[in-house]
């Protein structure tokens, strides 16, 4: 690999993206990327993956190990490094912005701008919809609770099916209740719920007393209309949490 880079002659650019394992090991996936002079398509492939410990300053200690494997494949590969894609924090912008000062020291010039950054728009996406989740938390937990009592009882199941009937809605089965950390799912749960709301709220209301949970008032209906379209994704696109 580093072979190839360094006789590649067009620049290349570098992602940085963090995650942790079930067991909470960090970890930064490093991918590379640049065109094909011979295709003119984009060319991407897995660069390294750098072991991280938690604590402040993790993106400095992940660039400070990416510029050293960086190093060690040739100082013709610094030359073509053109930028940097990382998330908007706070830690991902100091990150970046230490890794080109560290190839200036090295290389011997200063790069037109001395931070090469561009910000992925996720960071952004998960801050506005965790915001706007926030709004209807309590709303969603009353709901999901409702979901999951109503799925596992075939009498309360038997009546949704018959006032879903009475409503005229294509579909006779109770919505399924999301995943919390899956804001596709969120989303999901609380278009299909709001599209049900009618033999929902008969049901919440005729079995109160084993669902537990107060039937959502109007007004709350329409703050998870307003989410929800606000979560809404793109035609053929998802939104997935984190």
């Amino acid at each position: 690999m580093a072979a190839f880079f360094f006789s590649l002659n067009v620049a290349i650019s570098l992602t940085l993206d963090g995650w942790s394992n079930r067991n909470l090991k960090g970890f930064y996936v490093v991918t590379v990327h640049w065109i094909d002079t011979i295709t003119a398509k984009s060319k991407s492939l897995l660069l390294t993956i750098i072991d991280v410990a938690s604590g402040h300053g993790v993106g400095v200690c992940v660039v400070k190990a990416l510029f050293e494997h960086l190093k060690g494949m040739g100082l013709n590969v610094l030359f073509k490094l053109l930028n940097v894609v990382s998330d908007n924090s706070s830690d991902g912008t100091a990150a970046v912005k230490h890794m080109f000062q560290l190839i200036n020291a090295t290389v011997g010039y200063e790069q037109m701008r001395p931070c090469n950054h561009i910000c992925c728009a996720n960071r952004s996406v998960q801050l506005a919809v965790l915001k706007v989740l926030v709004q209807i938390k309590d709303i969603n937990a009353q709901l999901r609770q409702a979901l999951v009592c109503i799925r596992r009882s075939k009498t309360m199941c038997q009546a949704y099916r018959h006032e879903a009937d009475l409503a005229g809605l294509t579909s006779k089965e109770p919505t399924h209740q999301d995943c919390p950390t899956s804001w596709n799912l969120t989303h999901e749960m609380g278009s299909d719920a709001f599209n049900k709301r009618v033999p929902l709220d008969h049901i919440m209301n005729l079995y109160n007393d084993k669902i537990d949970v107060d039937v959502l008032f109007d007004d709350q209906w329409e703050r998870i209309a307003v989410v929800t379209t606000f979560m809404r994704p793109p035609v053929g696109h998802g939104i997935v949490g984190s």
